[in-house]
């Protein structure tokens, strides 16, 4: 299939644009591609992006596919999401900033406003992360997606709208969708071996994971996984996705509902338990997962109570300035290794059973007394 620099209004990436309030939209083979063409938008003397220390590993992967460097900046501590103060701060510091990347990480709803109002002053560009938070929306009642010079959003692996594959850029600006439509007509088609080859990847990121106590030189060969796994992040959409995504979209809005009323009951059972700290979120966000804080002495016993009474539970994400410089070179980051050190994530996906829900917050409040 190839592209084309005048886009259909029935086509896959010009309806999901339109459901982000979006002039043009652009289908690649996955978020990380999409979040990698925005990326490569970046003025090519200011070839840094500021991103949040608290993300996917796959934001920093697109970073590093643009062929530009990544400046980690602290999240706030009560939401972990990335902090406009220090976003104006580097801004304001450094002239080489060719972008700010702004992820709803976890589903919460970053404050996108205040970031944009500190970067068009200075003509940066702002790329906005949808993948874990499409269906949610701005306080003005604009849709996650509405506000960047570029937007993103994911359909694949546990996203909000889960098709197995699939990523949208999204712009108003003409001459960016032109651009990125160039830089996809010389991707590579999927593997074929995509499945495999995820497995082979997640592989060895646990493999590396676990070794990172006794070799903390593990979390930078993981932050160097991107070299051996281009194949997986960059390549065009394949002919059966834009079907997929299409039929999932009128789904949206009960997909965040469910999600939302899951989480809801999470916060219900848990808003009094001792010990814990819940994240403060906008009403507009979706959870991708319900998220909360422990103390880091904690934690790895909580998730292992929860894990052998047979709840999903998980812990992202690491600081990602981890998996890109080691311990004399990175920055300071204390919201970020704090958030990393004590996050736990439980399920919110639609028909997660509330009796899973129920046992996982009695085993919480019990074991906090």
């Amino acid at each position: 299939m190839s592209y084309h620099l005048t886009p259909d209004p029935s086509s896959c990436g010009s309806k999901v644009a339109k459901s982000c309030h979006r002039d043009y939209g652009l289908l690649v083979g996955c978020g990380t591609t999409a979040l990698a063409l925005a990326c490569m938008m970046t003025p090519p003397t200011q070839k840094k992006i500021i991103i949040p220390a608290i993300a996917c590993p796959q934001v920093l992967y697109a970073v590093l596919y643009a062929n530009c460097e990544p400046v980690f900046v602290d999240i706030c501590s009560n939401s972990g999401l990335i902090d406009p103060n220090l976003v104006r701060d580097v801004l304001e510091q450094d002239p080489m900033i060719g972008a700010v990347l702004v992820a709803h990480t976890f589903g919460h709803v970053a404050d996108l406003c205040k970031i944009t109002s500190h970067a068009r002053t200075r003509g940066t560009l702002v790329i906005e992360d949808v993948a874990q938070a499409q269906g949610g929306e701005y306080a003005d009642g604009r849709p996650l997606g509405a506000i960047g010079d570029i937007s993103i959003v994911s359909f694949g692996h546990t996203k909000i709208l889960d098709v197995g594959g699939g990523g949208v850029l999204m712009t108003d600006r003409h001459d960016i969708y032109d651009a990125c439509v160039l830089l996809a007509e010389q991707l590579q088609p999927s593997p074929i071996n995509l499945e495999a080859r995820f497995a082979e990847y997640r592989s060895q990121y646990y493999s590396e994971w676990n070794s990172r106590v006794d070799d903390p030189a593990a979390l930078n060969r993981i932050g160097r996984l991107h070299h051996h796994f281009r194949d997986i992040f960059l390549y065009r959409e394949d002919g059966a996705t834009p079907k997929r995504i299409i039929a999932s979209l009128p789904m949206l809005p009960m997909e965040v509902s469910a999600r939302r009323e899951l989480a809801t009951e999470y916060t219900t059972l848990l808003k009094d338990a001792a010990t814990i700290r819940l994240c403060e979120i906008a009403s507009g966000s979706v959870p991708w997962r319900f998220v909360f804080r422990v103390p880091a002495h904690e934690r790895n016993k909580l998730v292992g109570l929860l894990r052998n009474a047979g709840v999903d539970v998980s812990c992202w994400y690491p600081c990602l300035a981890n998996f890109f410089r080691d311990d004399s070179e990175r920055e300071i980051l204390p919201n970020a290794d704090a958030f990393a050190n004590e996050v736990v994530n439980l399920w919110v996906t639609p028909g997660y059973e509330r009796q899973q829900i129920h046992l996982a917050c009695t085993i919480i409040r019990e074991y906090f007394g």
